[in-house]
């Protein structure tokens, strides 16, 4: 037996339905009244402001402004991320020769420049060895991830020359 059920109306009114029985060849009508009272909603403020938000970040999500503003963000993020690791990247390269140095001397690795200041591939570094604190000249290159102790004009003279003070005429 199949039912095709209509509803009428949607009121707290008895609602009257009709059904119609297709078990014999010629279909029949019948009448049915059923009195429903409608039931109390608890309504949650909890649904309602959720059901807002969503309305609201569904509508902002589908404004062509914000897809605009979206894009531009993308990009300008993208070329400041590219700028920065650009800038930085001599100076990064450079820490990771100083803590490679560092850790198989023995050393406590301090900081390194920014940038290359000669155009000689090198950055200068700091490191602490027993207490002293060692100037370094590290790679900017990842080909070449180490660096060299640069003693500079600190330097203590070669052996075997003399080097005495002369007196001032």
């Amino acid at each position: 037996m199949t039912g095709n059920v209509e509803e009428t109306t949607n009121s707290p009114e008895p609602v009257e339905k009709k059904v119609v029985v297709t078990t014999t060849p010629e279909p029949v009508e019948k009448k049915v009244v059923v009195t429903t009272t409608p039931e109390p909603v608890e309504v949650n403020s909890f649904v309602v402001w959720l059901d807002t938000v969503k309305m609201s970040l569904g509508n902002m999500f589908s404004s062509w402004q914000f897809k605009v503003g979206l894009g531009v963000s993308v990009v300008v993020g993208a070329i400041a991320s590219l700028f920065l690791v650009t800038f930085f990247w001599q100076h990064n390269v450079a820490e990771w020769g100083m803590k490679s140095w560092a850790s198989r001397s023995g050393a406590k690795p301090i900081e390194c420049m920014i940038k290359d200041t000669n155009g000689d591939k090198y950055v200068s570094c700091t490191a602490l060895l027993n207490e002293q604190v060692v100037p370094l000249e590290c790679s900017a290159s990842v080909f070449n991830i180490g660096c060299r102790v640069n003693f500079g004009a600190a330097a203590a003279p070669p052996i075997g020359r003399d080097v005495r003070l002369q007196p001032v005429r």
